[in-house]
C-alpha cells in the first residue's frame, strides 16, 4: 500500500485485518453520513466520480463500476436531496458504503491505488471522525454505546440554525476542497504535501471547536493519565514487595534503615521520618532527606500499626503534584508490618 509521500507499506499477513477493518469502518461510516437527507448520496457521487477520473488507464470494469454507482446516486439524489420524497435507509447506505469501500482496494496499479485508498480516508474523514468522538461520548458519559444521540456533526450544525439544505451544502463543499487537495496532490501539481496536511488538520481542528467536541480533550488527558498511574501502580508493587523481602531478611537496625532508605528514594519522597513511641528507641527512629526542596510540598503523617497497637508514626514529605502516593496505603501497611516485627524482636511489645 502507498501513501502521497511515496513511501510504501508492505502489510503482510496484516492485509486481511486491515482490509476486513477498512470494509467495516468505510461503510459504517457511509451509512453515520445518511444521517441527513442527501447527504450519503451527494458525498458518494463525489468519491465515484473522482475515482472515475483518477483510474484513467485502470481496469475498465473498475472505472464501470464507480461510473454506475455515481450515476445511480445522482438518480436518487433528485428526489432525497431536501426536502426529500424518497430516503436511502440503512439498506441503502450500507450497501453503497460495502460497494464503495470494497471496490477501491481492487485497483492493483500502484499510483491509482494510492489514490483510491486516500480518497476515501479523507472524503470520510468528517463522519469517521464524527463516529469515534460518537463512541467516545457516550463511552466517557457512561451511556451504551449503541444508544442513539442528535450530537453528530449534521445535527450541531442544524442546531447552529442551519437549514437542512444548507448543512449538506456545506457538508458537500468541505469535501469537495478535501478531495481536490488530495487530488492535486496524486497528480503533482501540487508539491507542497505537508501544508495540504497541515490545512486538513487546522480544518478538523476549527470544526471540532465549532461542533462543541473539545470537551473531549480533556477526557483523553485524562485517559493517558490514567494509563501512566496503572503502569506507575505496577512499578511500586513491585518495588514495595521487593522491600519487604528484603526487610525479612534484615539482622540489624542498619540494614533496616538502608532498605527504608532504598525505598524513599524510588518513591521520590523528599524527606520521612519514623517515631515509635516506645521505651528503648530513640528517635528518630528513621530520618531521610533528599534536600530538594518541591516547589509544592505536601506533608502527610501516618500512624504505625501492628497487631492492633499503635506504635508510631510515619511523616513524610513528598511533592504534591507527583503521583508518589500510588499505593500509599500499601507503602504504610507494608513499613508498620517491618518496623513492628523489627521493634518485638527487640523489645517484645507484644509479650
Amino acid at each position: 500500500m502507498t501513501n502521497p509521500f511515496g513511501t510504501a507499506f508492505v502489510l503482510g499477513w496484516l492485509s486481511l485485518p486491515v482490509t476486513v477493518l477498512w470494509i467495516i469502518i468505510i461503510t459504517n461510516a457511509f451509512n453515520l453520513i445518511d444521517g441527513i437527507d442527501g447527504l450519503a448520496a451527494g458525498t458518494g457521487i463525489l468519491i465515484a466520480a473522482t475515482l472515475f477520473f483518477l483510474l484513467e488507464g485502470s481496469d475498465i470494469h473498475l472505472r464501470l463500476t464507480f461510473a454506475l454507482l455515481a450515476g445511480s446516486l445522482a438518480g436518487f439524489l433528485v428526489y432525497n436531496f431536501p426536502p426529500a420524497s424518497i430516503f436511502m435507509g440503512d439498506s441503502g447506505s450500507l450497501f453503497a458504503g460495502f460497494l464503495l469501500a470494497s471496490v477501491s482496494i481492487i485497483s492493483s496499479h500502484k499510483a491509482t491505488a494510492m489514490a483510491t485508498m486516500m480518497i476515501p480516508v479523507l472524503a470520510f474523514s468528517m463522519p469517521v471522525i464524527d463516529m469515534l468522538y460518537a463512541v467516545l461520548r457516550r463511552y466517557y458519559r457512561g451511556i451504551p454505546l449503541g444508544e442513539a444521540d442528535k450530537e453528530h456533526i449534521h445535527h450541531k450544525l442544524l442546531d447552529k440554525g442551519f437549514s437542512k439544505k444548507k448543512v449538506v451544502l456545506l457538508l458537500y463543499s468541505v469535501n469537495i476542497i478535501i478531495m481536490a487537495c488530495i487530488l492535486l496532490i496524486v497528480t503533482r501539481q501540487l508539491n507542497i504535501e505537508i501544508l495540504g496536511l497541515l490545512f486538513f488538520v487546522i480544518l478538523a481542528a476549527i470544526g471540532l471547536r465549532a461542533f462543541g467536541y473539545i470537551e473531549f480533550i480533556p477526557a483523553i488527558r485524562q485517559t493517558l493519565k490514567n494509563h501512566d498511574i496503572n503502569r506507575r501502580r505496577k512499578f511500586f508493587a513491585y518495588v514495595i514487595n521487593r522491600f519487604e523481602q528484603k526487610a525479612l531478611k534484615a539482622g540489624s537496625l542498619e540494614e533496616l534503615r538502608a532498605h527504608l532508605k532504598d525505598l524513599m528514594i524510588e518513591y521520590g519522597f523528599s524527606s520521612a521520618e519514623i517515631h515509635l513511641q516506645l521505651p528503648g528507641f530513640n528517635n528518630p527512629f528513621f530520618y531521610f532527606k533528599n534536600y530538594d526542596i518541591p516547589e509544592n510540598p505536601l506533608a502527610l503523617n501516618f500512624p504505625i500499626l501492628f497487631e492492633g497497637k499503635g506504635l508510631g508514626t510515619v511523616s513524610i514529605v513528598t511533592e504534591m503534584e507527583k503521583s508518589s502516593l500510588i499505593c500509599a496505603s500499601e507503602l504504610i501497611n507494608v513499613i508498620s508490618e517491618q518496623v513492628g516485627r523489627y521493634a518485638d524482636r527487640k523489645s517484645g511489645i507484644l509479650r
